[in-house]
């Protein structure tokens, strides 16, 4: 009877140690639900989380578009806006390629129109920030720009 006793101890021990270490290896995450992809998904949705907890932007100076109307300049948008990053470092790239970025954001603003189309004269805020984040994930990368915030925008004449 001892020596029964003591194989079911043993062969419970070698069978516990041997799930432990499938468990600890990660061999057991599809039975167990916890897939990669799951827990990867996790592990992005935390930092996605904590990055909008602490987020980082990037003022920028004010931007004039003209407003052409019959081929003559009637008016002037005046646009404020800061760039939202993903962190420090995006900052601070942001930072070094601000002219580059001016240029092609001024480049679009002068040969595109700010306004809406119709004799309203509303700016169209949207389709300009739309179009200026374009720019701006053309110019740094998608990953790095995250959004474009219009602080203010003022029609002047």
């Amino acid at each position: 009877m001892k020596k029964i006793l003591i194989l079911v101890v043993l062969l419970l021990v070698l069978l516990g140690g041997a799930g432990g270490g499938l468990y600890f290896m990660g061999m057991l995450d599809p039975l167990l639900g916890k897939d990669p992809e799951s827990v990867a998904a996790a592990e992005a949705a935390a930092v996605a989380a904590e990055e909008a907890a602490n987020p980082v932007f990037v003022p920028m100076d004010v931007l004039a578009a003209p407003i052409i109307v019959d081929g003559r300049v009637r008016n002037q948008v005046l646009l404020s806006l800061s760039l939202q990053v993903k962190d420090q470092s995006a900052r601070n790239d942001v930072i070094a390629k601000m002219p580059r970025l001016r240029d092609a954001m001024l480049q679009d603003l002068y040969t595109e129109p700010v306004v809406r189309e119709g004799s309203s004269g509303a700016i169209d805020i949207n389709g300009v920030k739309a179009r200026l984040l374009a720019i701006a994930h053309r110019v740094m990368g998608s990953e790095r720009v995250r959004d474009v915030l219009v602080i203010k925008a003022v029609q002047t004449g």
